[in-house]
């Protein structure tokens, strides 16, 4: 008769082995009165012995191999205790043909006699099920088996594409999260199974936390784990350089996880033309990849390099410095972004005294004289700017005004602002809103809606006249394009972003996930999420009776597997 081990094996604990277990594992001592203490002393004698007792539970054979599960005495001398195990396999020959620690659950029955007996249950697995098992295997890695203990393929309940070699980003849920990794198109594993995030492939590289915490690190387009998750920050320096950041500072790797040197700096900026931005005991200078030390780390800040120069701040001044460490703007601004088409934003005064903005060209030039009480960076040629009182307006490379400061555009910035065909969304005073061309003129009529919002750039691409979430009189909400084409009709009493194509609507209390274009990804339902649509997946929480689930953009509740 086949035995389970989850709930159906029940042994008696006199089953005993002296198999050798690391030290390490199991931290518990014996007293000369038989006493099992997890302390360094015990309250009834000085003498304190190695506790090596073990139970061994046998499995039987199957297709000539059997299973060995050998638990640390101690480990389950309380009901309910998690402790770790090691898992052995073995053939007729007495030769072992697998072998590694799990992470298994005990807790006992107590049948008609006194004698306790022991259930097992794999945590967080669910136990053998139609001869396979998951099990976390010590390590941080989950692992399907099957009962000779040989690795089997996992059927996910997530997968989606990861770079251009046919690997796919899977997933499965255990103990109510979700664990994912890397696999090809046949189930085999190419990364541990392990994180709770694996982002999307940038210069060949991707972004992984292995908790919600932090913890992250880099996996590269073959699923190899080339940074491990020991640090806070992780994201691309460019051309193929990474920062990593942890307690002990920030440094460079290349894209195989290589140092590219040893010393660790508090911080470190992108690698721009060549530098990087580096700082070290307050004060920041300039590193090449090497990590020496080009521009002398004597600045209050530094800002990455942009056309040729980079802004970099001392004394409360700032001004621009070139490649080869020369001020060529001196340090007399009091704030200054960085250079873009050969423009940058620079301003005189202090909130005392009054703070104006004006742009210079990337020899110092005055280009406009500080005239404006606010404006943001350039970027495509154009900038915002403001003048108190009247309100917001946009400003070419030359300094003219394409657009007067007499609204109120939201956005900082113009990237965020401008859509592709070279339309800009704006307020006025009295909350009336305006689709504008780059000469002012309004190419759209909005006087319908009471509030309208720009979805992201990134959502644009989609449509190259680009997307407004705008709201009716009567607060429905829904989405139309820069010509007025309705995209997502207006039956729903909220909308937010959920990421850059993703939105979250709100139908009365229910709520629901739609596609920048208005695909239903999942149907308005009285569940609250406390995850994002993740590969097609929410996890939500019903907040009448706390219970916690997983459902697919289908309605459908997604169950742990095994």
């Amino acid at each position: 008769m086949k035995i389970f081990l989850t709930g159906l094996l029940l042994v008696f604990v006199s089953l005993q082995s002296k198999a050798q277990l690391p030290d390490s594992l199991f931290p518990f001592y014996n007293c000369a009165h038989g006493h099992v203490c997890c302390q360094a002393h015990c309250s009834c004698c000085g003498e304190l012995h190695r506790a090596q007792v073990y139970d061994t539970f046998v499995s039987p054979e199957v297709r000539g191999i059997k299973r060995y599960t050998i638990i640390e005495r101690y480990s389950i001398a309380a009901s309910n205790a998690v402790a770790p195990v090691q898992f052995l396999f073995k053939n007729t020959a007495g030769e072992t043909t697998a072998s590694f620690f799990g992470k298994w659950k005990y807790e006992y029955e107590m049948n008609d006699s006194p004698e306790w007996k022991v259930k097992l249950r794999n945590d967080p697995a669910k136990g053998f099920k139609n001869g396979v098992a998951i099990v976390h295997d010590g390590t941080f890695d989950y692992r399907l088996i099957d009962e000779t203990g040989a690795e089997q393929r996992i059927a996910f309940q997530s997968s989606v594409p990861f770079g251009n070699k046919g690997l796919r980003k899977v997933s499965f849920i255990i103990n109510n999260e979700r664990i994912f990794g890397i696999a090809d198109a046949q189930g085999n594993k190419r990364s541990p199974l392990k994180y709770y995030a694996i982002g999307s492939l940038q210069e060949g590289m991707a972004q992984v936390n292995f908790s919600r915490y932090g913890e992250v690190g880099f996996l590269d387009e073959n699923g190899k784990e080339v940074a491990a998750c020991n640090y806070n920050r992780a994201e691309p320096a460019s051309d193929g350089v990474y920062v990593l950041s942890g307690d002990s500072g920030s440094l460079l790797t290349d894209r195989n996880g290589k140092r590219l040197f040893n010393t660790f700096y508090h911080s470190l900026g992108p690698l721009k033309e060549g530098l990087v931005a580096a700082g070290k005991n307050q004060k920041y200078g300039f590193i090449n990849i090497k990590g020496e030390v080009v521009i002398p780390l004597k600045y209050d800040w530094a800002g990455p390099f942009s056309d040729g120069r980079a802004v970099v701040m001392r004394n409360n001044k700032w001004g621009y410095i070139d490649r080869d460490g020369n001020e060529v703007v001196p340090l007399l601004y009091d704030n200054a972004t960085n250079f873009s088409d050969g423009r940058a934003a620079v301003c005189v005064g202090d909130y005392k005294t009054g703070r104006r903005w004006g742009v210079i060209d990337i020899n110092g030039e005055n280009i406009i004289n500080p005239v404006y009480d606010d404006m943001s960076p350039f970027c495509g040629g154009y900038a915002r700017v403001v003048v108190s009182g009247k309100g917001c307006g946009i400003i070419n490379r030359n300094g003219t005004e394409v657009i007067p400061c007499k609204f109120n555009i939201e956005n900082a910035y113009p990237k965020y602002t401008w859509f592709p065909a070279g339309r800009i969304l704006a307020n006025d005073k009295n909350r009336r809103f305006f689709l504008l061309d780059k000469k002012g003129r309004e190419v759209l009529p909005l006087d319908e809606y009471v509030h309208v919002r720009l979805l992201p750039r990134t959502a644009q691409e989609q449509n190259k006249m680009g997307y407004l979430m705008a709201e009716k009189r009567g607060g429905k909400t829904g989405v139309i394009d820069a010509t007025g084409k309705m995209i997502i009709p207006f039956n729903y009493t909220r909308m937010q972003l959920e990421n850059d194509s993703v939105l979250l609507v709100y139908d009365g209390n229910n709520i629901g996930y739609l596609s920048i274009t208005g695909e239903v990804l999942l149907a308005p339902q009285p569940d609250r999420p406390l995850t994002r649509l993740e590969d097609g997946i929410v996890k939500l929480v019903n907040e009448k009776t706390n219970l916690v689930y997983f459902m697919d953009r289908n309605g459908k509740r997604v169950e742990e597997l095994y």
